[in-house]
């Protein structure tokens, strides 16, 4: 049986090749993954969006089915995106990006603003060293899933890093264990080759976008996770009082997979944002 979420076309991109996949018909959205995550992991939220929007989404280069040299930068992946844009003739877009994923869209906004609706920024920070590391309880659980070299392990690693204690507990008590195993072995399989994780994770250390937040002018929502073990949430907030009238949306039983776990409430707070922004003005040219 065919994956619905399968990337399936092919856009050329940096000497490379990006597969993504493209769903629905209306105002484009543009779909960000985060840190060595595939596309596939926004399945939710194409599912609800794409009733109303054309939804595209993809695997950055060296991971999943997307082949190519890995960005170096978060300008890198910018200009992936950007490449994916114009070859879906896009002159404008909803950009959706979460963690890695937005930053990519905060560089996104700041290299191309005229070709960006609105933003919605998932569990993610402006940058800087004071950002960059995980929690305490979440830096173990990050150096475990991306050193293992057990398949299994890395699994329950990244379990234990995006889905919060008391979501686990509770879906161990309906026997939904494996549910969720199953879907992050889709999210992260294959597991991306050492040279890609390596160069994203020196893009993320290099990422710094506070001194320009101020001149982003799009309609802008920021979504916290309050048990979030990989972006602090107070980095969240940080990052919507740097964008001018930026949203701040607080999900207080919700961790750094927020996609997957509150997916029904993310989708709502993502279509009112998007409804809202898609009557906004553009910005000046």
């Amino acid at each position: 049986m065919r994956d619905s979420l399968e990337v399936d076309q092919s856009c050329e991109s940096r000497e490379g090749v990006i597969k993504y996949g493209v769903r629905g018909s209306g105002a484009p959205i543009l779909l960000v993954m985060g840190f060595m995550a595939r596309g596939r992991a926004w399945r939710s939220q194409v599912e609800e969006l794409s009733k109303d929007y054309q939804v595209a989404w993809f695997d950055h280069l060296g991971v999943g089915e997307s082949v190519g040299p890995p960005a170096k930068s978060m300008v890198d992946f910018a200009h992936d995106c950007l490449a994916l844009m114009d070859h879906l003739s896009w002159e404008r877009a909803h950009v959706v990006g979460i963690s890695m994923g937005g930053m990519i869209s905060q560089e996104l906004a700041l290299l191309a603003p005229e070709r960006i609706i609105s933003l919605s920024l998932i569990v993610t920070h402006y940058g800087g060293v004071s950002k960059v590391l995980p929690t305490a309880k979440g830096i173990p659980r990050f150096l475990k899933a991306q050193l293992s070299r057990d398949p299994q392990q890395r699994i329950e690693a990244l379990r234990a890093l995006l889905v919060p204690e008391s979501v686990l507990q509770e879906s161990a008590r309906q026997g939904r264990d494996e549910e969720i195993n199953e879907k992050l072995r889709e999210d992260f399989t294959p597991k991306p080759p050492s040279k890609t994780r390596v160069s994203h994770v020196k893009a993320i250390l290099k990422h710094d976008t506070r001194a320009r937040l101020s001149s982003i002018q799009c309609p802008a929502l920021v979504i916290q996770a309050q048990e979030d073990l990989l972006v602090h949430p107070k980095h969240s907030k940080s990052l919507a009082q740097a964008i001018p009238n930026a949203k701040l949306i607080s999900f207080e039983h919700a961790g750094h997979g927020i996609v997957r776990q509150s997916n029904i409430d993310l989708n709502a707070v993502l279509r009112e944002h998007l409804s809202e922004a898609g009557s906004a003005s553009p910005p000046p040219s």
